[in-house]
C-alpha cells in the first residue's frame, strides 16, 4: 500500500511549524493548541476547538443581565453571548 502526503513548506519569518499538542495539524491552524484534537471539531462555533471548551461541571443555569446571555455551570461562567441565547448544550 502506498500513501501519499501533502508537505507544505513552513517559510517565511511568520512561519509556525510546531505542532504542540502532537495531533498532526500544524498550530497556527490549531483549534486546540494544547490538546490533540485531529477532527478539529468545533461543536458551538466560537472557534475554540471543543478539545479546549471549558467542560460542563455541574448542573447548567442560563440568565440574561443586562443585553448579555449568561451561562453558568457548576457556578462558573461558561459562555456569555449578546446576539443569541445560549442553551446548556456546550
Amino acid at each position: 500500500m502506498q500513501v501519499s502526503i501533502d508537505v507544505v513548506p513552513c517559510t517565511g519569518p511568520s512561519a509556525s511549524c510546531n505542532d504542540t499538542d502532537g495531533d498532526h495539524i500544524l498550530d497556527g491552524a490549531d483549534n486546540c493548541v494544547s490538546t490533540p484534537n485531529t477532527g478539529q471539531a468545533d461543536r458551538d462555533g466560537d472557534g475554540l476547538g471543543d478539545a479546549c471548551d471549558p467542560e460542563q461541571v455541574g448542573p447548567c443555569e442560563v440568565t440574561v443581565s443586562g443585553d448579555e446571555w449568561i451561562v453558568r455551570s457548576g457556578g462558573i461562567v461558561v459562555a456569555t453571548d449578546t446576539e443569541v441565547r445560549p442553551d446548556c448544550g456546550l
